[in-house]
């Protein structure tokens, strides 16, 4: 290989490394801009299964909003968003009712003023399956 060619692929791969290590930083410096503050958590009739209603909150620049998951009765909810519901607005105004109306079926009463983001109608897996109706 000629002097040229090796220069060139010294380049290439000292520009992948620095791109790599700034997309790196990036990542690391805004993985804390969001936070979750839990507004309520509804036990499941055997308590194996929770969810939980809470209050996303990414900054200054982005609005309320009002999400719900369903976790293990031990887990703790992480820094994600919601992954059965997500709605506008701050969980003290805009809430919906949740109940469990049995262990795999779970109902979410949301009301009619607030923009609905995303409503799964079902969570889990063949085991642990959990059916979700809305009202």
């Amino acid at each position: 290989m000629n002097k040229w060619k090796k220069a060139a692929l010294g380049v290439v791969a000292t520009l992948g490394i620095c791109a790599i290590a700034f997309v790196g930083g990036l990542m690391y410096l805004f993985q804390g801009m969001c936070g979750n503050y839990i507004h309520k958590t509804i036990t499941s009739p055997e308590a194996t299964l929770k969810a939980v209603i809470f209050q996303r909150d990414c900054g200054a620049t982005t609005g309320f909003s009002t999400q719900i998951s369903i976790l293990s009765a031990t887990e703790k909810l992480s820094n994600d968003s919601g992954n059965i519901f997500s709605s506008d607005g701050h969980p003290d105004d805009s809430a919906p009712e949740v109940s469990w109306v049995s262990e795999d079926e779970l109902s979410i009463n949301k009301r009619d003023t607030v923009q609905v983001y995303n409503q799964e109608t079902s969570w889990g897996w063949v085991w642990n399956k959990v059916k979700i109706s809305y009202k």
